[in-house]
């Protein structure tokens, strides 16, 4: 068998850093090798920006936003891809303390 798809299913889903970024190159690398698409459905938009090209956002079953992966994260276009992107954790700032 020769599939022109790997398809991912939460791949990183619940493992720890060094092991996320294991299996993110695992992926990738096999993927590539085999010359196929890789389809990764995520709720994690921070481990889908690390493997995928282009991001296709799904809303109550339906396509909402289509863009390449950048373009996404820096500019979303649809409420429930912004929820995503808010969802992502981030560090508060620093405050220098004198």
């Amino acid at each position: 068998l020769q599939p022109r798809f790997l398809l991912a299913d939460e791949p990183v889903s619940g493992l720890d850093l060094p092991l996320r970024q294991q299996i993110s190159q695992l992926l990738a690398d096999l993927a590539d090798r085999h010359d196929m698409g890789l389809l990764v459905v995520s709720h994690d938009l921070s481990s889908v920006a690390a493997l995928c090209q282009r991001v296709l956002v799904m809303h109550n079953g339906e396509i909402v936003e289509d863009a390449p992966t950048q373009q996404l994260l820096r500019h979303p276009q649809h409420p429930a891809s912004q929820q995503l992107l808010n969802a992502i954790p981030r560090l508060p700032p620093l405050v220098n303390q004198q």
